[in-house]
């Protein structure tokens, strides 16, 4: 009776430790391959893009990594494209278009206006990016992470 119930509490503490060594879980990257500290999560806003803004110069020894694209236009389509000396890394349609009119109103709505990309836009080390649109309103977020 005593080595059954030992066997049995051997067994439940041995779950009980392989759950509490598991551990939490990030989708998000984290640890030595992210830079900036605790925050590493970059913002820049683009006012003048319609001519081909430089936006950042990608420090030497790490990656930028643009994981959203937010267009501020609010009644137009807007084309939107990120390039670096090396060449185009990616062009964006937001498409608006008229969902309904009447004689005292015409209504808009916004399709794609954010995109959430999730792998991301890599930025190459020291590569300085650009961003060309028509609304002249675009916000990029991103981080850096260590080659």
């Amino acid at each position: 009776m005593t080595k059954s119930l030992f066997g049995i509490s051997s067994l439940i503490m041995s779950g009980a430790f392989l759950i509490w060594s598991i551990g939490e879980t990030f989708a998000y990257p984290q640890g030595a391959n992210i830079s900036l500290g605790s925050n590493p999560n970059v913002s820049f806003f683009s006012s003048a893009c319609n001519s081909g803004e430089v936006v950042t110069t990608v420090p030497a020894g790490q990656v930028l990594i643009i994981t959203d694209i937010i267009s501020g236009v609010s009644d137009a389509d807007d084309n939107i494209q990120l390039s670096t000396g090396s060449g185009i890394l990616g062009s964006f349609k937001v498409d608006y278009h008229v969902t309904g009119y009447s004689s005292s109103a015409t209504h808009r709505t916004m399709n794609n206006a954010h995109y959430k990309l999730t792998s991301g836009v890599v930025v190459p080390a020291s590569e300085t990016l650009s961003v060309t649109c028509s609304s002249n309103l675009v916000t990029l977020t991103g981080y850096y992470a260590q080659m």
